[in-house]
């Protein structure tokens, strides 16, 4: 059973959230050990169920805190109401944090969801953009921060 992760467990999520088909050979170096070693970590954190089917997930009991998430989302159309009807269905999820419309070529929308793992996480987003032509998105997990914020005051 796994007390705490360590930085390489760390490292071993974020690259399987990133690629959840990476081979543990690529893995390994990737993390500095054998792929034995390696394989060995990802089965205990998929035994202690930080890892689920090759996705890190995170849950309140195991890390005491809530996922925080960032998504980059471009919409095909982002041209009349598109833009003002993503923001106002941004608005109904207390869950999204927060909506930002930014100028950017690969991205119209900054999203910062939390929720109580990443599952929930990618439920939330996906349930945003029904009704909308997504180009593209991405995402990236907070895994820790140099300030806290209390987002319970948000």
């Amino acid at each position: 059973m796994i007390n705490s992760l360590d930085a390489t467990d760390i490292a071993i999520c974020k690259l399987l959230i990133g690629d959840a088909r990476i081979t543990m050979k690529v893995l390994g170096k990737r993390v500095f050990l054998s792929p034995s070693a390696t394989r060995k970590r990802k089965n205990h954190l998929e035994d202690d169920g930080f890892i689920e089917l090759h996705y890190s997930i995170a849950e309140n009991s195991k890390s005491e805190k809530l996922v925080l998430m960032h998504y980059h989302i471009k919409l095909i159309a982002n041209s009349g109401d598109h833009i003002k009807r993503f923001m106002e269905k941004s608005m109904e999820s207390r869950q999204i944090v927060n909506c930002q419309y930014v100028a950017a070529d690969l991205y119209d929308f900054v999203l910062t969801v939390k929720a109580a793992n990443f599952i929930e996480n990618n439920r939330i987003v996906a349930d945003l953009c029904q009704g909308f032509d997504i180009f593209s998105s991405s995402n990236d997990v907070v895994l820790s921060e140099t300030k806290a914020v209390n987002l319970n005051t948000l």
